[in-house]
């Protein structure tokens, strides 16, 4: 990934509020717009939206939404200090060109061995007991098979809730699947406290995936 960083210092405000702007009204363009107290924040909570938005965009594209990983090339990034009532907060705007994110079914991929693959299904581990719902979903290892099943089962009745976990107000109450950049889903966790890896049944948290996305979702079988 190419990475620019262009800091407030380097450009008047207005202009890259008109850049932001310009982006956003063109469909060529995927973006994640976050404000937060801190760079970091902001930075962490921008580039995990875009994550979420690319990978529900590419299981639109009949091209995209069958291959394992996604190269995303140019990826750009606008740090704006804005002066809020409550104190200096951080914008971070990410975005990127559609045309520049391909399959890599064909792309060497270094593996990292350091991940621990998703095991395929939740019976052939343990015996931790989940509802028929979460079994469901957490047997798939694809982020874009993942939302095109949430979104069915949602409409079906059987998901009553789902969203980002940044943006959950309670995020203990919720099952969490986590996904890395290249849209594979990683783990699948039970609510908290003492969240468990449903699939293999030990102990787990949110925290041990960085650089991970993260759906909340609540089921209506029990």
């Amino acid at each position: 990934m190419i990475i620019a960083v262009l800091p407030l210092c380097a450009q008047n405000f207005d202009e890259v509020r008109k850049q932001i702007n310009t982006i956003k009204k063109n469909s060529k363009y995927i973006y994640a717009d976050e404000t937060r107290p801190t760079e970091q924040d902001a930075h962490d909570a921008a580039e995990s939206a875009l994550y979420d938005r690319i990978n529900e965009w590419a299981a639109t594209q009949k091209k995209l939404n069958n291959s394992p990983n996604l190269v995303i090339n140019n990826k750009k990034e606008i740090w704006a200090e804005l002066r809020m009532p409550r104190g200096n907060q951080f914008r971070s705007f990410v975005y990127v060109k559609k045309s520049d994110i391909k399959g890599a079914d064909n792309a060497s991929v270094i593996e990292n061995t350091s991940a621990q693959p998703l095991q395929s299904t939740v019976e052939e581990v343990h015996a931790l007991e989940v509802p028929t719902t979460v079994k469901e979903l957490s047997s798939i290892s694809s982020y874009a098979d993942f939302a095109n099943k949430l979104q069915a089962m949602k409409a079906a009745g059987k998901v009553s809730f789902y969203g980002r976990y940044a943006s959950l107000e309670n995020p203990d109450i919720y099952y969490l699947a986590i996904y890395d950049r290249q849209g594979t889903m990683r783990a699948y966790l039970t609510p908290a406290p003492n969240r468990k890896n449903i699939a293999s049944g030990k102990t787990d948290d949110v925290t041990n995936y960085s650089g991970c996305g993260a759906i909340g979702f609540l089921v209506t079988d029990k």
